[in-house]
């Protein structure tokens, strides 16, 4: 709400500082998760994102685009982590290349100029991150969908509201 909600009159460094504190307990948390010595190590289905970021980040770029493939079009995210690796990788770029089709569709039909649309797209997208850790599922997508449900019917709307040749306005 803070990065796209806020009036437009609040400067970007006043509404970054709005989240500091939101970081402050978000970093609170993971000392005391790590004091108590809660965690996973060489599980293959989790990653911890603390304790290996680096193998996170190349999860997240893989699974990332497949799970939005899942919230936008259907695609079972379920069967992604079953397949081999390099399966794996030609699945992730071509998931990433329709997404991005997608968001361009979005741009032209004018649905990212709405504030509304632009706040669900990212809390779509932040509500994946963490469950980016786990193997794909679909059942990970719950709380991204209450963001990409309202978004696809946004994009549906900008689809039909499209002029077609040969009809007038108001019939």
């Amino acid at each position: 709400y803070i990065l796209i909600l806020e009036p437009r009159h609040t400067s970007w460094r006043l509404r970054v500082a709005a989240l500091l504190p939101f970081l402050a307990l978000v970093v609170a948390w993971r000392i005391y998760y790590v004091h108590l010595g809660y965690g996973s190590v060489g599980l293959g289905g989790y990653i911890d994102p603390g304790r290996d970021p680096l193998r996170f980040a190349q999860a997240l770029m893989m699974r990332m685009p497949a799970l939005l493939l899942a919230g936008l079009y259907g695609a079972s995210s379920s069967v992604f982590h079953l397949l081999p690796e390099r399966s794996q990788v030609i699945y992730a770029v071509m998931a990433a290349f329709i997404v991005a089709a997608s968001i361009w569709v979005g741009q032209v039909r004018q649905v990212w100029s709405h504030p509304l649309a632009r706040f669900f797209g990212l809390g779509a997208v932040l509500s994946l991150v963490p469950v980016c850790a786990a193997a794909t599922n679909d059942r990970l997508l719950l709380n991204a969908e209450f963001g990409l449900s309202p978004l696809l019917a946004m994009f549906f709307t900008a689809m039909w509201k499209q002029k077609q040749p040969g009809y007038r306005d108001g019939t």
